[in-house]
């Protein structure tokens, strides 16, 4: 954590592995732009593949310390569809109010299966609920 209360790099994990892997990844771009050429579709899946073990452990996207700090603007915040509450995680880490929700959330066995997150544990507290949750919270921002 920074001095401002932003999480630094080494503060959002998800963002530092995929930093890490930056020639790695124009080489996965550069393969991806001659498979789609060439309608390699098998190419396409596996380089689309790689992203999956992120997706299922942290989240669909990166968060940035500048989205991060938008997000915070608008606090208090509902998040819904909250996955491993990954994003809500590096919130709460800043002293943002955010309650957050899945329908599945990945790591209770009461919650039913999460293929987005097959195999993951949440990195805060992640309700169970479904759309019906947000009205439960009418003053709170909604984040998606």
């Amino acid at each position: 954590m920074t001095g401002s209360g932003v999480p630094c790099d080494s503060d959002n994990p998800y963002f530092q592995e995929w930093a890490e892997q930056i020639e790695a990844q124009r080489e996965r771009q550069e393969t991806l732009l001659r498979a789609d050429r060439t309608r390699d579709f098998d190419t396409v899946a596996k380089v689309f593949s790689f992203r999956k073990s992120y997706i299922q452990k942290y989240a669909h996207a990166i968060p940035t310390r500048s989205a991060l700090n938008t997000i915070a603007s608008f606090a208090p915040i509902v998040e819904m569809a909250a996955g491993t509450g990954y994003w809500a995680s590096l919130l709460r880490a800043q002293g943002v109010d955010v309650l957050c929700y899945d329908r599945n959330p990945p790591g209770q066995p009461s919650a039913g299966d999460n293929h987005f997150h097959e195999g993951a544990i949440c990195w805060t507290e992640v309700l169970q609920g479904d759309d019906s949750a947000i009205d439960l919270h009418p003053h709170r921002t909604l984040l998606l």
